[in-house]
């Protein structure tokens, strides 16, 4: 049996004396899709919340490939290959599809700071190749003649699979996204299904 890649160990979440999660534990290997689902209040967001370090759990651990993600925060967690999408879409509303693609891969980009002050053939060489593989994660979640509309000028289902294309960019060993219920009623639920799918193609992929 393989070793998950993400692992969720009795974690216990309290706010004051609210308890959001209960000893809550969860393994996710390569290509599993996982769905979390239950009543508002029932802690969904909050156990997304601390696997992507937004919240620390009051006890309890968060692994990824064996390493503890749980003290470290959202950024480090993203670097280290757990991304998300947010239960409201989080786009720059006046950059391109495309662009909101690129943003991703600029995590980690093929070029420096100098290069990327300088604008020298580095860089150049390095955007054409990002550009690139922003097209091909567009086409993958079926938006490929959307690549140079406003992301504000784009339907909700669109824009949440341009949440995901992005989300991918950042070259994830873990994606995690929320959906809410009426997001999952047809006809939304066939590009749903078809990012979640093409997630889980590339990296395991729990769903809230």
């Amino acid at each position: 049996m393989t070793h998950p890649i993400l692992e969720v160990a009795r974690v216990t979440m309290r706010f004051g004396g609210i308890v959001a999660l209960n000893d809550v534990s969860l393994q996710v290997r390569q290509g599993d899709i996982h769905a979390v689902i239950g009543p508002n209040g029932a802690g969904k967001s909050t156990l997304l919340n601390v696997i992507t370090g937004i919240y620390r759990p009051t006890s309890g651990a968060v692994r990824l490939q064996g390493g503890q993600l749980d003290r470290l925060p959202p950024h480090r967690i993203c670097r280290l290959g757990v991304c998300r999408t947010f239960q409201n879409t989080e786009l720059f509303g006046e950059m391109s599809a495309l662009e909101n693609v690129q943003v991703g891969f600029h995590l980690a980009p093929p070029y420096g700071m100098a290069g990327a002050l300088l604008h020298g053939p580095r860089y150049a060489r390095g955007e054409r190749a990002l550009r690139a593989q922003a097209m091909e994660l567009l086409e993958l979640v079926g938006l490929a003649q959307d690549g140079d509309t406003p992301a504000a000028a784009l339907p909700f289902g669109k824009q949440r699979r341009l949440e995901v294309a992005r989300a991918l960019a950042t070259g994830p060993a873990c994606c995690c996204w929320t959906n809410r219920r009426r997001d999952c009623a047809p006809p939304r639920s066939k590009g749903s299904t078809t990012s979640c799918c093409a997630c889980a193609a590339s990296a395991a992929c729990p769903s809230w």
